[in-house]
């Protein structure tokens, strides 16, 4: 972790994490003295809610802006969305799956229902439009 850029060493903590492989109990302690500084700092952006590597970024650079950042966020008669901005804009990241029109469907109607609960425009990001 400590060669690493914080991108990379968040997504690779956060991945073992959520798989079970590691806990950050298990880490802190190995991680000792002012040369660890850095690795220890990435854990505490290290959220095991969630799911692809995408969304550990997307959530760690809008909290990294200032933003109140929810990740899996339940809205009633919407379902789970991948992140929840400060309390009212829905930020879903779409992977490729999200291209079948029964899914497009799924989305319009989630995103029909978060406006008119007041969430906000779903925002949907598609995987293929970050950079590699």
């Amino acid at each position: 972790m400590r060669c690493l850029p914080f991108p990379e060493s968040l997504v690779m903590v956060e991945c073992a994490v959520s798989r079970g492989e590691m806990t950050l109990d298990f880490l802190r302690p190995r991680l000792p003295g002012n040369r660890n500084g850095k690795a220890r700092g990435v854990l505490r952006w290290v959220d095991s809610r969630a799911d692809p590597l995408l969304e550990t970024l997307a959530r760690t650079y809008f909290r990294q802006a200032g933003l109140h950042v929810q990740a899996q966020v339940y809205l009633d008669r919407v379902g789970y969305v991948d992140l929840l901005l400060d309390g009212w804009l829905v930020v879903e990241l779409d992977g490729r799956h999200h291209a079948e029109w029964k899914q497009v469907q799924k989305d319009h109607r989630r995103n029909n229902e978060s406006v008119l609960q007041g969430q906000g425009l779903r925002c949907p990001v598609p995987i293929k439009a970050c950079p590699a």
